[in-house]
């Protein structure tokens, strides 16, 4: 499931005024929705998707700045994306589980975001 946000279209992000594109992966529909929203008050521009395979088709298809992962797979998801050679954009995995930011970080999240989130926990970039 493919969702956009209720924003505008997509500006260059060349200064800190500028929109940020954002990828969001989030399995669960509630989430998706609840971080979407915030990714929105800090002026995101938000495509939302539920799983890495989703994911990885609209990095394909589109450019981003930030990809905001909490999907089951959101550190495979992360390992995937450093494997791809010139294809670099800030990539933060949240969770409520302090486990996961040891393997987040070694598979080369930028960001680790502890849930429950709060709009102050969003990247600006």
């Amino acid at each position: 499931m493919v969702e956009w946000g209720d924003a505008e279209p997509h500006r260059e992000a060349t200064s800190p005024s500028a929109t940020v594109r954002t990828l969001l992966v989030e399995g669960d529909a509630l989430q998706r929705t609840a971080v979407k929203a915030m990714c929105a008050k800090r002026g995101h521009v938000v495509m939302a998707v539920s799983d890495a395979a989703e994911a990885l088709q609209a990095l394909d298809a589109r450019r981003f700045d930030l990809v905001l992962t909490s999907s089951n797979d959101g550190v495979g998801l992360v390992r995937k994306l450093r494997s791809v050679e010139g294809r670099r954009l800030c990539c933060a995995v949240m969770s409520s589980d302090d486990a996961l930011e040891e393997a987040s970080s070694e598979a080369g999240a930028d960001l680790f975001v502890r849930k429950p989130l709060r709009v102050a926990d969003i990247p600006r970039l």
